[in-house]
């Protein structure tokens, strides 16, 4: 997956994503407009209804750290 991941990074010229992705993440996590339009995701998606937004960000958070390096 870090592979990947770098691979990705170079590919599309986003290193940056490596540096910073902490702070993209948690940046991405604190906005209003993102949340609502989660909320309206989870309104027309049935699977996604017991999923909140701060359990999808945990997750990203998570898999960052995997790839981190």
């Amino acid at each position: 997956m870090k592979k990947s991941f770098f691979r990705t990074c170079s590919n599309r010229k986003t290193f940056y994503v490596m540096e910073s992705g902490n702070l993209i993440i948690d940046k991405i996590a604190r906005e209003k407009y993102l949340k609502n339009l989660w909320v309206l995701y989870q309104k027309k998606y049935e699977y996604a209804q017991p999923i909140d937004y701060e359990t999808v960000m945990y997750s990203i958070l998570v898999l960052f750290k995997i790839v981190e390096l």
